[in-house]
């Protein structure tokens, strides 16, 4: 541990902060208001942990509410400890789940050997249970899928509630019962008498929608079951679950996980809550460290329980709370503007919030017209802000749902600011991306007019657009299909078609694309399309940040379709997508980052957990904040706040934690008339701020007001804007792909490492995977002592390869190649030592390079380290393919380029720097996991000394200085037809 970084950090917190790092045993609650240094405390009280008792970083676990939060938390953490950091247990409660279920798979039988349900399949099961079942309440005559999506997500809050249909169904026929019985259920006098009360007659007939709903709960885990899908609920689900049965499991887990803490505990659901509460069991008051703000509590409608904190101190009478009341982000009067929210969002009684008192200035509130006029109102205070100096990454735009976010984009577009939107992903919403999506559709079904002929409008095919008009009327003339026309010589030439030529060309096209549409695997096809087509080198000279974030989802998308189904078509695949379109459902994003010159868009809960300087609170009207209908269509058995008005309270700590989200100002804004000029009413929550915390602005004099000079650059396109790219490649790790990429070519390594282009995997190096995947399980096997046969190898080696997913052909091929390249390997394993390590991170190197203010960070993995004592080692690194030469090896052949003997160079490197361990590695081999000719496995030893590791260190510099200058930017690599130099020729 760094003890000098530790004092210094204890020694700058305040007093509440200090007792809460130094509660180290026993249950603690903490209460921590916005900005008030949450993940500062969880890390520095792991780290006091750590100092104070013989505790081992691995019985520490650290459970949070998003991945980010934890990457935070575990980065923040080796900056105090080093790398002891990664040996805490750090992770969400879905990915802690997860690594459980992995490492005791004979415990989890039924979720162990399940597969992840898509959306799209959870939609087309439900929309199965509805037309095949009898249901009146769900299934309306007039629309029979109408509730199919309200239904999958009732589901999925009940699985976070950890009601199972069972319980559900008792809970429903106990509220019936209730409701039934209720002495005031009937009218007893008057027109009326003996006829139910209209509030009876609607709690009834949500309860006959709910007693539906627990019938399709039934049949929809029952299929999930039967076809061995789980979807993300069950995880945690299955996990207490088991844990409740499992007592030698839940014993050695709570052996095993001394300290545990959990951020973000408002927001925990029943699932959570039963977790930590199977693990903290044994003992009457365990050492359980909690940490939530109760007016921050904004997923009541995902399971979350408003009772957490009451219920922990039920649970835990002797339990030490803590309060956080010092704010280091906002300054005083956006606290105070919120104050009068943060009282009515809590049922607690907590202190006010102190904060920064470096500004004066109020919240700001806009009224503007019309929400048009609000858009353009708010875009042009941006742009006021931006003629200020404000750094427009620093500027947030928050709305209530994703489908206000175009407005906003528009507005600011039209104003020459670049944004991003920051929401699940619509493929459909970028025009560009949706172009792509229109041109497989009409490749599905060429007879189609109406979709060929949008596709030929579109821009990145190239077509003549005086001649397409042409077609088009000869087209309505004639009555012929446009493929029959474009695919013939003679009716472009009837048609009078100035350059036939191209539309000969595309018609090839089409027919070629339309056969692999039905036939080929998805990801090769897309692959192919969208090259062949045109695409790509259009997506990226046009350089939308946005359709390039979506493409990005969409190859994601396909990796996980092959994932789902071995072999899946691009027909198959693009129906999947279909299906999501038609019920509104979007792929879920959950990373979120800041990108230089482009304000921020995203909905008031995308916003929790983040900060800005300058906030933007839009749409503040009543139906949007506080006055809206019951979003609840069924009765669920939510553990905490169902009272009446719980909505308005959630609409009241969402806005809440939106305004303080702001460090600088925080602005609130509405429209008073709708689009067909209808009032509107302001949001309840308005007047309940201190009118005298509020400047009520006019619009246009302000608009007047504001500085018109435009005192900052203009922002260059991302992906020739040089600061960007410095940053990328700061946030980059570095490892050897990387440089090997780079000295290949430094086209390849722009697109593949720094910007990150989508890519599929091919065949080939997927069956590496799955290789390098048999030989570590082996290989950790043979480790503690268990005799591997040769038909285990195999098995090992074919289970990897089925999660690889290639198509049914490869799958084959490789299949029969790699068990014959194994059945030779196999003694090689057998004449092993044992004294090894498999699959060995390093994540800890940094390199500090002149005129780059920030240090690089190099990473590697070495497939195989052989311990010859408790510090000299031997790296091995496993290949695929045809053996060969040592000098190959060494790059001093014709053809070869030293890529392998590189890799082993750089290992040298890392292991003289990485201060996880303290190695000497003395030599690299390099092991061909395929026999050669004469039936022979091949490995080549090399000794490795100070200076190769001096020689790498000073290429790799010399390679990271010239991505910094950029000093590749108009060259080209000398490999003929390099595809990554004819697509950076987009970008110059």
């Amino acid at each position: 541990m760094k003890v000098n970084l530790f004092e210094k950090a204890y020694k700058s917190l305040n007093p509440e902060q200090k007792r809460a790092v130094d509660a180290i045993d026993g249950p603690v609650m903490v209460i921590a208001g916005p900005g008030t240094g949450k993940t500062t405390i969880l890390t520095l009280r792991i780290a006091n942990i750590l100092k104070k008792t013989d505790t081992r970083p691995e019985n520490i676990l650290a459970l949070t509410f998003t991945e980010s939060a934890a990457g935070a938390m575990r980065h923040k953490l080796a900056e105090i400890i080093g790398p002891e950091a990664y040996r805490v247990n750090i992770s969400t409660f879905h990915s802690f789940a997860s690594r459980i279920i992995s490492e005791f798979p004979d415990e989890f039988q039924v979720i162990g050997h399940s597969r992840h349900i898509h959306d799209f399949e959870a939609i087309e099961i439900m929309e199965r249970i509805l037309t095949d079942g009898d249901f009146k309440h769900v299934r309306p005559a007039y629309d029979t899928y109408s509730y199919v999506t309200k239904l999958v997500g009732a589901i999925k809050t009940l699985k976070r509630e950890d009601t199972s249909p069972k319980e559900y169904s008792n809970f429903v026929k106990k509220l019936e019962k209730g409701a039934l019985d209720a002495p005031d259920l009937r009218h007893k006098k008057g027109k009326y008498k003996g006829e139910i009360k209209g509030a009876y007659h609607t709690l009834l007939s949500k309860i006959e929608r709910s007693k539906e709903l627990a019938l399709v709960y039934q049949k929809y885990s029952d299929i999930l079951r039967d076809k061995k899908l789980i979807d993300f609920e069950d995880l945690l689900m299955g996990m207490v679950s088991v844990l409740k049965d499992k007592t030698n499991l839940r014993r050695e887990l709570q052996e095993r996980y001394q300290y545990i803490l959990a951020d973000e505990h408002q927001d925990a659901n029943a699932a959570q809550n039963h977790i930590l509460e199977l693990l903290a069991e044994y003992h009457d008051n365990p050492n359980l460290f909690i940490v939530g703000d109760e007016k921050q509590a904004i997923y009541r409608f995902q399971g979350a329980s408003l009772e957490n904190f009451r219920y922990f101190q039920k649970l835990y009478p002797a339990s030490i709370l803590i309060a956080l009341t010092h704010n280091y982000r906002s300054h005083q009067l956006i606290l105070d503007a919120s104050a009068e929210l943060s009282k009515k969002a809590t049922q607690l009684s907590m202190d006010k919030l102190i904060g920064r008192q470096d500004d004066k200035k109020p919240v700001d509130l806009f009224v503007f017209e019309t929400r048009i006029a609000e858009a353009r109102g708010i875009a042009q205070s941006v742009v006021n802000l931006r003629n200020l100096g404000a750094d427009l990454s620093e500027i947030a735009v928050l709305y209530r749902n994703n489908n206000e976010a175009s407005i906003f984009q528009e507005a600011l577009t039209d104003e020459g600011i670049l944004s991003i939107v920051h929401s699940s992903i619509d493929f459909y919403a970028n025009n560009r991306v949706r172009g792509f999506l229109s041109l497989l559709h009409s490749i599905g079904d060429l007879a189609d007019n109406e979709a060929l002929a949008r596709v030929l409008l579109l821009d990145f095919l190239s077509l003549p657009t005086s001649d397409i008009y042409i077609l088009f009327e000869y087209a309505r003339k004639t009555r012929h299909n446009l493929i029959g026309i474009i695919s013939s010589q003679s009716k472009l030439s009837d048609a009078k078609i100035q350059e036939p030529y191209f539309f000969i060309d595309i018609s090839r096209k089409l027919s070629s694309w339309s056969r692999i549409f039905t036939n080929d695997e998805a990801a090769s096809a897309i692959q192919r399309i969208s090259r062949e087509s045109g695409f790509i080198a259009k997506l990226l000279r046009k350089e939308d940040g946005d359709a390039i974030s979506l493409w990005g989802g969409f190859i994601s998308e396909v990796e996980k379709a092959r994932e789902r189904q071995s072999g899946i078509t691009l027909s198959e695949f693009f129906q999947s997508l279909r299906t999501l379109e038609a019920h509104s459902i979007k792929v879920d994003r959950s990373s979120f980052e800041k990108i230089p010159h482009r304000v921020n868009l995203l909905t008031a809960h995308r916003s929790k957990g983040l900060e800005f300087d300058h906030v933007f609170v839009t749409g503040l009207t009543d139906s949007n904040w506080g006055g809206g209908k019951d979003r609840n269509y069924f009765l669920l058995p939510y553990s905490g706040d169902d009272r009446k008005g719980a909505n308005t309270d959630d609409d009241r700590r969402l806005l809440y934690v939106s305004i303080t989200r702001a460090r600088k100002h925080a602005t609130l804004s509405y429209a008073r008339n709708s689009a067909d000029g209808k009032g509107i009413d302001p949001s309840r929550f308005i007047y309940e701020i201190d009118p005298g915390l509020l400047r009520k602005c006019d619009s246009e004099k302000e608009s007047e007001r504001a500085p018109k000079a435009d005192l900052s650059p203009k922002p260059l396109p991302i992906l020739r804007d040089k600061e960007v790219l410095r940053r990328m490649l700061m946030s980059r790790n570095f490892s050897v792909s990387a440089l090997n990429n780079y000295l290949k070519c430094p086209w390849r390594y722009f697109f593949i490492n720094l910007i990150l282009f989508p890519q599929i995997p091919d065949s080939a190096a997927l069956y590496g995977t799955a290789i390098h995947g048999a030989l570590r399980d082996a290989y950790e096997r043979h480790r503690v002592g268990k005799k591997i046969r040769p038909s285990e190898l195999l098995r090992f080696f074919e289970t990897q390869l089925e999660r690889t997913y290639m198509g049914d052909v490869s799958y084959k091929a490789y299949l029969d190649k790699g068990n014959k390249a194994l059945a030779v390997y196999h003694g090689e394993i057998l004449k092993s030592p044992k004294n090894i390590l498999n699959d060995v991170d390093i994540r800890d190197v940094t390199l500090n390079l002149k005129d780059i203010p920030s240090p690089i960070s190099f990473v590697g993995i070495f497939d195989k380290v052989i311990f010859h004592d408790e510090t000299r080692i031997s790296i091995v690194d496993y290949k695929t393919g045809k053996p060969k030469t040592r000098n190959e090896l060494l790059g001093l052949t014709k053809h070869s380029d030293g890529n392998y003997y590189r890799q082993l160079c750089y290992y040298k490197m890392l292991v003289e720097k990485t201060k996880k361990h303290s190695w000497v590695m003395e030599e690299g081999i390099i092991e061909f996991v395929e026999p050669d000719e004469i039936g022979r496995i091949h490995r080549e030893e090399f000794m490795l000394g100070h200076d190769e590791a001096r020689e790498i260190e000073a290429l790799t510099r010399d390679t990271i200085k010239q991505i910094y200058n950029l000093d590749f930017w108009d060259k080209s690599c000398n490999q003929k037809d390099c595809e990554w130099c004819r697509l950076s020729e987009a970008l110059r």
